[in-house]
């Protein structure tokens, strides 16, 4: 008989958001276009609601779609590498100055989300990817005639001290994220011109049509493996995914690719646990039973009997919401002699479909070391 599962607060851990700052390193397929403009002399910048948008001499950068578009000063340049899932995105890197645009569609969140909301979301979000994180202010704002909110903030990613201030932005059907960034100790000389290109931002059109999914391939580049560390476990993903140790508490494997929404957990746990004669069947139910409870709006799909790796395996699907993000997720529990162990990928749902062959492939690498 079942006993115990000490593993199930996952599940209200996991709310996500495209944030990924510094982690993108993977070109896009599109090119955004760039427009020499000419506008009037550098004006100071004014936050607060009633300002008008600021024009100063640059260099516009269109989105691919030319849907929205950054102004920015002629020493910048476009910068495809900062994040996958940027549709704007520059850098003046010998200054170490970056900015990115990130958009989602309201339909990846609760019917209710406010921007208010939204800005919560960002923040517990991005903690994922930057350590230490520290809000120093948020204020109210108006940027392209739209309802907004300044978040500056500071952290470390991979061990640089990083300043960061963010603009979000809720216009039409979508949220924006505009994320500027530089060194802790360039940002109080950086942060007026970072305030001019947030200032400048504007959505030229709406288009629901092109998705803002950001796509993960099995063969993109040369794939990783990752271990447990008890050396028993072993999972390959894709190229670019990093061990991410703030996913799952006291999951043997977990790891991301931020940037694309993409997120694995790997847990296993002693039988024994369980009571004498657990089954796989009974290890599924259990999940199941945890879950009701631990979503808004939990969708479950009846398990599909598979094989991992030659042995007997459950697979379905979980989609819900946490905190306002609408979530998906692709479990799979495998059968062991002395073990159950689970693998947990999952992104927001609106990806869901076009990732899960990518998720299966990934779980069909799970190996089983010393044995």
């Amino acid at each position: 008989m079942i006993i115990i599962n000490k593993r199930f607060k996952w599940m209200v851990l996991t709310a996500v958001l495209v944030t990924g700052v510094l982690s993108g390193c993977a070109e896009k397929e599109e090119k955004a276009s760039t427009t020499p403009v000419s506008p009037d002399p550098q004006q100071s910048i004014d936050t607060t609601k009633d300002s008008p948008t600021p024009d100063f001499k640059g260099t516009a950068i269109k989105s691919a779609n030319e849907d929205v578009q950054l102004t920015f000063p002629k020493d910048w340049t476009e910068d495809k590498e900062l994040n996958d899932s940027a549709i704007v995105s520059a850098s003046n890197e010998s200054k170490e100055k970056y900015v990115m645009v990130i958009a989602n569609q309201k339909t990846d969140f609760s019917d209710d989300t406010s921007l208010e909301d939204f800005v919560n979301i960002f923040k517990e979000s991005t903690k994922v990817s930057v350590n230490d994180m520290e809000i120093l202010s948020t204020e109210d704002t108006e940027i392209a005639g739209a309802s907004a909110n300044l978040v500056e903030f500071t952290g470390e990613v991979q061990k640089v001290k990083v300043h960061y201030l963010a603009a979000i932005i809720e216009k039409g059907n979508r949220f924006y994220q505009i994320i500027s960034w530089s060194s802790e100790s360039g940002f109080s000389s950086n942060k007026d011109e970072f305030l001019q290109i947030i200032q400048s931002f504007q959505v030229l059109k709406e288009d629901d049509s092109i998705s803002l999914s950001p796509t993960i391939k099995s063969d993109q580049g040369k794939a990783s493996e990752f271990n447990s560390e008890d050396g028993m476990l072993t999972i390959t993903l894709p190229a670019n995914w990093v061990e991410q140790p703030n996913l799952i508490p006291d999951a043997n494997i977990q790891a991301a690719k931020i940037d694309t929404e993409d997120y694995v957990g790997v847990i296993s746990e002693e039988k024994e646990l369980f009571g004498d004669g657990a089954v796989l069947e009974d290890y599924h139910k259990l999940i199941v039973d945890q879950m009701n409870g631990s979503l808004e709006d939990l969708k479950i799909t009846d398990p599909v009997k598979t094989k991992v790796g030659g042995r007997d395996a459950l697979q379905f699907e979980i989609s819900g919401e946490v905190n306002k993000v609408k979530i998906a997720y692709l479990i799979t529990v495998v059968d062991h002699p002395t073990h159950f162990t689970q693998v947990i990928l999952w992104t927001l749902e609106q990806y869901f479909g076009d990732k899960k062959p990518v998720y299966q492939d990934i779980t069909n690498t799970l190996t089983f070391n010393g044995e």
